[in-house]
């Protein structure tokens, strides 16, 4: 969580020298497009990935939730003698 947040702070502060800096060189209107577009992408990736839950019970506990995400099988970390054997 500490990270996410330092690397928003720094999308932040990046943000702001990089608009001045388009603005400088191409104009005030070429300024908007890079953060149109990432707007856009950012929505298209939202329909995209996200499921819908309109109508949806939600999740109340970790047990519904890790149980709402389809099967996991669990494979051991390392095989047991029996299965070299």
């Amino acid at each position: 969580m500490g990270f996410c947040s330092t690397i928003a702070r720094v999308g932040a502060i990046a943000a702001s020298y990089i608009s001045m800096w388009i603005a400088e060189q191409f104009g005030k209107v070429f300024m908007i497009i890079p953060f149109g577009i990432l707007a856009v992408s950012a929505a298209v990736m939202t329909l995209i990935f996200l499921p819908e839950t309109m109508g949806k019970p939600l999740p109340e506990g970790i047990e519904e939730i890790e149980g709402t995400s389809g099967p996991h099988e669990m494979e051991p970390l390392s095989k047991s003698t029996e299965e070299t054997a």
